[in-house]
């Protein structure tokens, strides 16, 4: 993803937290999945990156927690959205801001409520910018009695970016979808870009769902 100003989680604060190693790891979605969920056209090809977790070992005070696998998702020839699914040991994400972030994301929907009580006005349902916001900042419960935390990570000259992040029991589970601006002249643009039809709080569910779904199979005697 392109560096963007971060902003929202207060993501400068370095991580000082250590979590221990899922007895199940669940393995990462397909591209095929991932096209599916997203709302991709059937025709759509995605590429399944994997970043090698040694790339990351010197990350492993990251922010975003440390790696047991991740994984990009893109098709830069037809589409500008990339989406990244990362599967973290447990209790690493976020690091000493851990407990903060679900919080972080409470405080930004109450001052969004907060300002639209005070300017006596709602969004109007048919704004495109309003319906970003709505959809980008929320919380969401799962099926599973945990709940899904989505704000916006970061937006600048390279893009916007948007992620959702949970907290599960043998691994915290962080989605992000990155929108890139291109940053050449008109003529050499890409033309009619595809963009996936489901908003990132749909396809994190689809996400969770599956990787949930390997956990409680696993966990049967």
């Amino acid at each position: 993803m392109k560096p963007k100003i971060l902003l929202c989680l207060a993501l400068v604060l370095s991580s000082g937290a250590f979590g221990c190693k899922p007895r199940h790891i669940p393995s990462a979605p397909s591209a095929d999945q991932v096209r599916e969920w997203a709302g991709f056209p059937a025709d759509f090809q995605l590429r399944a990156t994997s970043e090698s977790r040694r790339h990351h070992e010197d990350e492993s005070q990251s922010m975003i927690g440390k790696p047991i696998w991740v994984f990009s998702y893109e098709n830069p020839n037809r589409s500008l959205i990339t989406f990244e699914i990362r599967a973290c040991q447990s209790g690493t994400l976020w690091g000493t801001y851990r407990t903060q972030a679900p919080k972080s994301v409470e405080k930004q929907i109450a001052s969004i409520r907060s300002l639209e009580t005070q300017s006596g006005e709602k969004f109007k349902a048919d704004s495109h910018q309003d319906k970003f916001f709505t959809n980008a900042i929320q919380i969401r419960p799962l099926p599973n009695g945990h709940k899904a935390y989505f704000t916006i990570l970061g937006f600048g000259p390279g893009g916007t970016g948007l992620v959702g992040f949970c907290y599960e029991r043998d691994y915290d589970l962080i989605v992000m979808e990155d929108f890139e601006n291109e940053d050449v002249p008109v003529e050499e643009r890409m033309k009619n870009p595809i963009r996936p039809t489901n908003d990132l709080p749909v396809f994190f569910g689809k996400v969770e769902a599956f990787l949930d779904a390997q956990q409680n199979v696993r966990s049967k005697p």
